[in-house]
C-alpha cells in the first residue's frame, strides 16, 4: 500500500530528496472552536489536490506559492475544508505527519466529501464515488494521480477507522474502494463488506478481496501458479522470533527476509543470513509482529537486481516502472534512477519490449487476475533466471504516477498515459457493465510488437 513517505525517507532513515518546504511557511493546524465547525453535508473542493502538490515536489518547485495561497484562503475562511486538506497533504509531503494529521482532522470535522471536477469534457459525463480512509497518504490508492486527467466527476468520502458509515451518498455510476490493505484498515474494510450501499452500484476493488491481500494470505492464494513463484510468508510475533521460531518451522532455512508487519518502502526490511542476526535485528526494529519469508536470489547473470512495478487492469498488464540495483533491496528511489543514464535506458527498453514480457508471462498474469479477482491490482515483481515471474507484493494502494522530471525521463509520459487511459476505460466498462476486451495473453489493446524480450543493458549498471 505504499505512497509518499517513501518520496523522502530512505530505508536507513536518510532523506532521499531534500524537503523543499524547509523555507516555506505552511499554515500550522488551526484550533477551531466547536461553534466554528460546520455540521452541514456540503461537498467541498480542494484548491490543488495530491497530484498537483506531489508533482511540484518531484519537479523541485518552490512551494511557497501554494502555501501562501492556502494561508490566504484559510485567513479569509477558516471553514475552507478543501484548503485544510491540501495543507494536510503539504505537511505530509514534507514529512510533518503530525501536523498533517491534525490539519486533516480539522478538514474532516467540517466536511467528509470532496469533489474533483473533470479535467476533460466528455459527451457522456459519469460520476465516480471513491471510499477512502482518514490517515496517512499511504492508506489509500493514489486516485488523484491515476485520474488527474479524467472525464469523471470524482467524489471522495473519507471514513474513520471502524466507522461510522455515512447515511447519504452522492449519486454515482460506479463506486471504487480506495482503502488499501493494512492491519489498521482491516476493520473498515470488513465493515464495508457488510454495507449494502457499497454493492448497490457497480464496484471496483471489492473490500472482501482487498482484505485477502496480506502478505501471508497472498502467497497461499498464488501458490502453485504455473510460471509464477512467490515465497512463503509467515506472520510471526516478536516473542516467537525471540524463542527460536525458525527451529520449529520445518523446511525453513536462512537466509531470511524480515520486516515489521504493515511496513513499506523498505522500512525495517532486512536480509538475515544466520540465526545470530535475529537478536540484533529485533533490538533495532521494535514491533509486535513481523513478516518472515525466505530470501530468493533474483539477480541476473550480471549480478543486477531488476524489480518491476506492473498494474493489472482487468487482467491486462501495464508496465509502470523498472528499477535496477546491485543491492537485493530495490526501490525506485534508492536505485539512483535519477542520476544513472544506463538505468534510465534499461527502463526505457523494458517499456519498449514489454509486449514480449507480458506475452512470456501471460499464463501467470492470467492466474493472478483469476485468483485475486480484482479489476485493479499493482504487482511488485521480478523475473527469475529460470524464467519464472517472482512476486514480492500485490496491492491496490501502490504508488503509480508520472511525477518525474520529463527532461530526465522523457520516455515515461507516454507509457504512464497508457496506464491512466486503461484505468479510466476500466471504470467506464465497470459502470456500463461491459466486459473487458482482452487480447490473447491479457494485453488489452496494447500493440503487438516483435522484440527480443531482454531486460536491458544491465552489464553497465
Amino acid at each position: 500500500m505504499p505512497l509518499l513517505p517513501c518520496m523522502f525517507q530512505m530505508t536507513d532513515g536518510r532523506k532521499s530528496r531534500p524537503p523543499i518546504l524547509a523555507n516555506t511557511s505552511i499554515p500550522k493546524p488551526l484550533i477551531l472552536h466547536p461553534l466554528m465547525i460546520s455540521t452541514c453535508h456540503a461537498i467541498h473542493k480542494q484548491p490543488y489536490g495530491l497530484a498537483v502538490l506531489a508533482r511540484a515536489v518531484f519537479q523541485g518547485e518552490c512551494l511557497s506559492v501554494y502555501a501562501d495561497e492556502l494561508s490566504r484562503r484559510l485567513t479569509a475562511d477558516p471553514h475552507d475544508a478543501g484548503a485544510l486538506l491540501d495543507v494536510a497533504i503539504l505537511h505530509m509531503l514534507n514529512g510533518n505527519h503530525a501536523y498533517g494529521i491534525v490539519s486533516q482532522k480539522h478538514a474532516f470535522e467540517i466536511c467528509r466529501t470532496y469533489r474533483k471536477m473533470p479535467a476533460r469534457v466528455s459527451s457522456e459525463p459519469r460520476r465516480l464515488l471513491v471510499l477512502s480512509i482518514a490517515g496517512e497518504l499511504m492508506a489509500n490508492m493514489p486516485i488523484d494521480l491515476l485520474l488527474h486527467n479524467t472525464t469523471f466527476v470524482v467524489d471522495t468520502i473519507y471514513l474513520d477507522a471502524g466507522g461510522p458509515l455515512p447515511t447519504n451518498l452522492p449519486d454515482r455510476d460506479v463506486t471504487l474502494v480506495a482503502i488499501a490493505h493494512a492491519t489498521s484498515n482491516a476493520s473498515t474494510l470488513a465493515l464495508l463488506t457488510n454495507w449494502e450501499e457499497v454493492y448497490s452500484r457497480p464496484l471496483v476493488c471489492d473490500p472482501a478481496r482487498v482484505l485477502e491481500l496480506s502478505r501471508e494470505t497472498l502467497w497461499l492464494k498464488l501458490a502453485n501458479c504455473a510460471g509464477l513463484r512467490i515465497p512463503p510468508t509467515y506472520g510471526v510475533s516478536r516473542r516467537e522470533l525471540e524463542s527460536d521460531w525458525h527451529t520449529t518451522s520445518p523446511g525453513f532455512h536462512f537466509p531470511i527476509i524480515v520486516r515489521p508487519i504493515d511496513s513499506h518502502a523498505g522500512i525495517g526490511l532486512e536480509k538475515l543470513d544466520a540465526p545470530a542476526s535475529l537478536t540484533r535485528y529485533l533490538a533495532s526494529n521494535p514491533a509486535d509482529s513481523y513478516y518472515v519469508s525466505p530470501f530468493i536470489d533474483y539477480s541476473d547473470h550480471a549480478g543486477v537486481y531488476c524489480k518491476f512495478r506492473i498494474a493489472l487492469i482487468q487482467g491486462a498488464p501495464y508496465a509502470c516502472h523498472a528499477a535496477y540495483s546491485r543491492h537485493w533491496m530495490v526501490h525506485y528511489l534508492n536505485a539512483n534512477m535519477d542520476n544513472d543514464i544506463g538505468k534510465q535506458q534499461a527502463e526505457e527498453l523494458f517499456f519498449f519490449t514489454f509486449d514480449s514480457f507480458r506475452q512470456k508471462h501471460a499464463m501467470a498474469f492470467g492466474e493472478i487476475h483469476s485468483r485475486l479477482a480484482l479489476d485493479y491490482i499493482v504487482l511488485d515483481c521480478a523475473e527469475m533466471s529460470t524464467g519464472e515471474l517472482l512476486i514480492f507484493e500485490a496491492d491496490t494502494g501502490m504508488l503509480v504516477h508520472n511525477l518525474e522530471n520529463e527532461q530526465m525521463f522523457p520516455y515515461k509520459a507516454k507509457q504512464m498515459s497508457m496506464v491512466f487511459d486503461a484505468f479510466e476505460r476500466m471504470l467506464v466498462r465497470v459502470a456500463e457493465g461491459t466486459p473487458p476486451q482482452l487480447a490473447l495473453g491479457g494485453a488489452g489493446d496494447l500493440p503487438v510488437t516483435v522484440t527480443d524480450g531482454s531486460c536491458g543493458p544491465t552489464e553497465s549498471l
